[in-house]
């Protein structure tokens, strides 16, 4: 992803355009031109900043695996016994890492394996081939921690291309670092990739590249089902560019100027993106596993996922917490997935006028699809599971909390000091094969 956005006809390289008034940042500028928000980036100290922070994560994570294994029986009679590279890498293989693994190894062998969207295992399946088979773990691992230094400098150059200074991806980039799932980023999961897709694609629409937006976004489309959320901001980001949503572009004659060919096949081509992912691999579960409706079966006969209106899954997710005894661990797992979307809905509405439309587009649509498809089933308490992960790709609410700590340092260090030491239990937690996936 880095290469293709450093690239010299990329979004970054392209000319300055003057917006008779500027696009609304995280810190409340208005997004009333028509114009896109394309501006010089000095997008080499970005992308060196975000590779630091990257590189220090993950010596953190190496050295916090090491002793969490080795310490994780609590014992006090130490053994001398030695553990190997492997085993380190292996303790980071679980819940979901061992579909993505299999898949990788033996491709889409039944309708369960559905459920799992492509662009992932096949990475792996790819990187595989030049380390060899019995290196598949470290294969995986290598793709979504890539996939998660993509993310890092593609947050950090959105936020620097929405509140104009290199200072607010730093600030971005410690908010997501500090978010106590971004675990996830690490581990053998999609997370990682899926983040990098969507920052690139909501980076490259803003800037008015649609081609690029378009490419990542049929990327995202192929890694989670859930890139469905970029749609709608696409399509207003798409519109607000070419004053589609201006009362005056509809008054006698101006819309023709407006909806040319070459505007609305561009438009179809950015908007189509993702929904023409999912329909490729639609179709190729329909001819490969002989069921056009593998994807939803598979989340509903095996994994326990039942659609349910917006709210509905949420207010039972609360009902659930109130009912399960206080301060047991019961509870606490329930709040590990029913703390993100509460504080990501409520950090959404509280700022709505202070995003760019498109991005309060894309936040909502995250929670809701993760909302809109909860666990119901017998011995999982817990319908919500998986939720606080999915929103680690909420990136807007990221730049938001940046923007907010830039005259609140007491508010950064809350945030990055009680996220980090969160994340921390979260991750020992995730390594000894817990209830956190």
């Amino acid at each position: 992803m880095a290469v293709a956005l450093f690239n010299a006809r990329s979004p970054l390289a392209a000319p300055v355009d003057s917006p008779t008034t500027s696009p609304r940042s995280a810190a409340g500028t208005a997004d009333k031109s028509g114009t896109a928000t394309r501006r010089e980036l000095p997008w080499r100290v970005i992308a060196l900043n975000a590779t630091a922070i990257w590189a220090v994560t993950r010596v953190a994570y190496i050295g916090f695996t090491y002793f969490a294994i080795l310490f994780s029986s609590g014992s006090r009679q130490l053994t001398g016994q030695s553990i190997s590279p492997d085993q380190l890498l292996n303790t980071w293989v679980h819940w979901d890492g061992h579909w993505y693994i299999r898949i990788a190894t033996q491709g889409y062998y039944d309708v369960q394996s559905a459920a799992f969207f492509p662009l992932y295992p096949l990475l792996i399946h790819i990187v595989t081939l030049g380390l060899g088979q019995s290196h598949i773990v470290a294969a995986a691992l290598l793709v979504s921690n890539l996939g998660a230094l993509g993310a890092f400098i593609g947050i950090a150059l959105l936020a620097a291309n929405e509140e104009r200074g290199v200072e607010a991806s730093w600030r971005t980039l410690r908010m997501l670092v500090a978010y106590p799932l971004a675990l996830f980023l690490v581990a053998p999961y999609t997370e990682g990739i899926f983040l990098a897709f969507v920052v690139a694609a909501l980076f490259c629409a803003r800037r008015g590249s649609w081609r690029w937006a378009a490419l990542w976004g049929l990327l995202a489309g192929l890694t989670r089902p859930t890139a469905l959320a970029l749609v709608l901001p696409f399509l207003w980001e798409y519109g607000r560019q070419h004053d589609w949503w201006q009362r005056v572009t509809w008054s006698i004659g101006k819309w023709r100027e407006r909806l040319d060919r070459a505007t609305l096949g561009e438009g179809i081509l950015v908007v189509g993106a993702v929904p023409a992912a999912i329909i490729l691999y639609v179709l190729y579960c329909s001819i490969h596993l002989g069921h056009p409706l593998a994807i939803i079966n598979a989340e509903r006969l095996y994994w326990g996922h039942r659609y349910m209106p917006f709210g509905q899954s949420l207010f039972l997710g609360i009902a659930n917490f109130f009912m399960t005894p206080a301060f047991s661990d019961k509870q606490a797992e329930l709040l590990v997935n029913l703390a993100p979307p509460v504080i990501v809905i409520v950090l959404t509405l509280s700022a709505i006028r202070r995003m760019p439309f498109a991005f309060t587009l894309y936040t909502g649509g995250i929670v809701y699809l993760s909302l809109a498809s909860p666990v119901v089933s017998p011995g999982v308490p817990d319908i919500l599971t998986s939720v606080g992960r999915y929103l680690v790709v909420a990136a807007p609410i990221f730049l938001l909390l940046g923007s907010w700590t830039e005259r609140r340092p007491w508010l950064e260090m809350l945030l990055t000091s009680g996220g980090f030491l969160i994340q921390a239990i979260l991750a020992l937690v995730f390594l000894r094969n817990g209830l956190v996936n």
